[in-house]
């Protein structure tokens, strides 16, 4: 585990706004809706995330905004959902190449 203040080498670190992520990654991000057991989690293609699995959390919305944005499916970072739910960073898992 990492301190509070862990940031990768492109700045992301957790808290991270979901513009800064786009920025960071190059370009819009595909996520899984929220409240299910992968809900939040994002499909970065960024070579700057690459090794990386990274969650979101909503950081704002009301529980119907919420709910338009919940179950296993999908969603553009772009998606007025998601957008209404200010999500940020709040899981960085980093995996190390096993290869020699």
């Amino acid at each position: 585990m990492v301190g509070k203040n862990w940031v990768s080498k492109a700045g992301l670190r957790k808290g991270t706004s979901l513009a800064e992520f786009e920025r960071i990654n190059g370009g819009r991000l595909e996520l899984a809706a929220f409240g299910w057991d992968y809900g939040g989690q994002v499909f970065a293609s960024g070579a700057a995330l690459k090794g990386m699995d990274i969650f979101v959390s909503p950081t704002r919305g009301s529980a119907q905004e919420l709910d338009a944005a919940t179950g296993d499916r999908k969603f553009s970072s772009r998606d007025a959902a998601i957008a209404k739910l200010a999500p940020e960073v709040v899981v960085i898992e980093v995996r190390f190449d096993q290869d020699p």
